[in-house]
């Protein structure tokens, strides 16, 4: 079985207000919380940033991988924004 943590999500008022204001430490609390909690991937999902998805999904994957070693789930709609997500991630990223 696989565990996928799906706390940062910007449906999420709370994850939407912080990446709004860039409160990275915040966002990092819970990328790591989530991952001494044994999951396998940390979902990485910032679709209500609208115009600016791509931008929020680069500063995330960036700063989350830094904390945590454990692979990352981009889950957006929009090509443009899985892209920005796929060419950050590490390698590592895609396997269990």
């Amino acid at each position: 079985m696989l565990i996928v943590g799906e706390l940062i999500n910007s449906s999420r008022k709370s994850i939407h207000e912080n990446l709004e204001k860039r409160n990275i430490e915040y966002l990092l609390d819970i990328a790591k919380k989530q991952a001494e909690a044994d999951a396998d991937y940390i979902d990485i999902n910032c679709s209500t940033m609208m115009d600016k998805e791509s931008e929020a999904m680069k500063w995330l994957v960036e700063n989350i991988q830094e904390v945590v070693d454990i692979p990352l789930s981009i889950d957006t709609p929009d090509p443009l924004a899985m892209e920005t997500g796929l060419s950050l991630a590490r390698m590592s990223s895609f396997l269990p």
